[in-house]
């Protein structure tokens, strides 16, 4: 996914707008840095951008793009989870103000908070938590080709982890495929790292 670009200036008509207009500014010099490759400092500017204004998902979501570069997947996924909450609360605020559908689906299909967030869980191998995120995404939004392309890499992941491991009873075929599909919280692998830590920690 790519950082967002698009993003006109507001009129000077009062504090928030100047800080609208600061954000985009910040943003846009983030996009520089991030284009050749600075995502350390292109973070940085996302997150001055955040400080301006607060209330764009895109910034966070900008900002999550870094973090992956970076390698960052626990700072990713709690800008992720930020993402989404400001995405959801722009459209609670939309559907209060207007009854014009195809603004509330534009709002509703910003699902780049959850692109990011599977992501990250996904790099941190939380498989089961990340398919849940992705299913919710393709729900909202069941076009995009990225949330798909993710979906099967985080359901290849899950099969793969179940079938590697020859000490897991995941892998009886005689348990529920729920069953198959939780989460060790120890290891976080999908499948349990030994009997022991079957027995004594799951989820």
């Amino acid at each position: 996914m790519q950082t967002e670009d698009e993003e006109r200036l507001p009129s000077p008509s009062s504090d928030s707008n100047i800080n609208s207009i600061l954000a985009n500014r910040l943003k846009l010099e983030g996009n520089g840095l991030f284009q050749r490759g600075s995502y350390k400092e292109a973070a940085e500017k996302y997150k001055d951008a955040i400080t301006a204004n607060p209330t764009c998902p895109a910034y966070y979501s900008n900002l999550c793009n870094c973090y992956f570069r970076l390698k960052r997947f626990k700072q990713m996924e709690a800008a992720a989870e930020t993402c989404i909450t400001t995405a959801g609360s722009i459209a609670d605020e939309s559907k209060e103000h207007t009854t014009n559908s195809a603004t509330k689906k534009k709002e509703v299909k910003f699902v780049k908070g959850h692109y990011w967030l599977a992501m990250s869980l996904k790099h941190q191998r939380k498989y089961k938590q990340a398919l849940v995120i992705v299913e919710e995404a393709v729900h909202l939004s069941p076009k995009n080709t990225d949330l798909k392309l993710l979906y099967a890499e985080v359901k290849q992941k899950i099969e793969s982890y179940r079938c590697k491991n020859a000490n897991c009873a995941s892998n009886n075929s005689e348990i529920d495929a729920e069953t198959r599909l939780m989460v060790c919280t120890r290891c976080q692998n999908i499948s349990y790292c030994s009997r022991k830590c079957q027995k004594e920690v799951r989820n």
